[in-house]
């Protein structure tokens, strides 16, 4: 409340102003994706024992090699070969519309001044490999709030929902002058998925 006593990079709330390269953590979106697309059963065995994959021009690789996990295996262990593998499947398109269902590469809307909406590319602009990279959290920028709105659709049975810090508003006398509750901002997969 007194910024004059702080330099200005220490203003902002990192959880709404910074980017991140969320890496394995992103993983779940696109499993989500894919379940919901049903391109991928959670009890399919996909084989990862090559421990890498290439992708257009470029080798992407697991850190240690997992031989034939199913999918939920896949996520669980965090093989970048395995999730490759279903985003190819899954393909660009249907990739992209996902992210921007789960709320990357816009504002949340949360009650904090400064919020950026994130770094996301416009899907005609990726590489060949951006669909690789992206599946495993690179190429893409996340804010802290964004990752933590992801994750709550699927404990909210697949609704994006619009964060908020303040719940009520009350007077000197405890009186209360605004209440906030729980905004839907969209449904970014099913309730089905969700419980898969």
């Amino acid at each position: 409340n007194e910024p004059q006593q702080y330099r200005s990079g220490e203003w902002r709330n990192r959880g709404v102003t910074d980017v991140f390269e969320p890496g394995s953590i992103f993983k779940v979106v696109l499993a989500a994706a894919a379940l919901e697309e049903k391109v991928v059963h959670p009890l399919e065995k996909i084989d990862c024992s090559a421990g890498s994959i290439k992708v257009a021009d470029r080798v992407i690789s697991d850190a240690h090699r997992s031989g034939v996990l199913t999918f939920t295996d896949v996520i669980a262990d965090s093989s970048n070969v395995g999730t490759i593998k279903v985003a190819l499947r899954l393909g660009k398109e249907r990739f992209a519309r996902y992210i921007t269902a789960f709320g990357f590469g816009q504002k949340t809307g949360v009650d904090i001044p400064g919020e950026i909406p994130g770094l996301l590319k416009d899907r005609r602009l990726w590489s060949g490999v951006s669909i690789g990279s992206i599946a495993i959290g690179q190429e893409i920028g996340v804010t802290p709030i964004q990752m933590a709105a992801a994750y709550g659709v699927l404990a909210n049975g697949g609704m994006l929902m619009k964060p908020y810090l303040v719940s009520r508003i009350v007077d000197q006398d405890g009186g209360l002058e605004k209440k906030f509750a729980p905004q839907p901002v969209g449904r970014a997969i099913s309730k089905e998925t969700c419980a898969k």
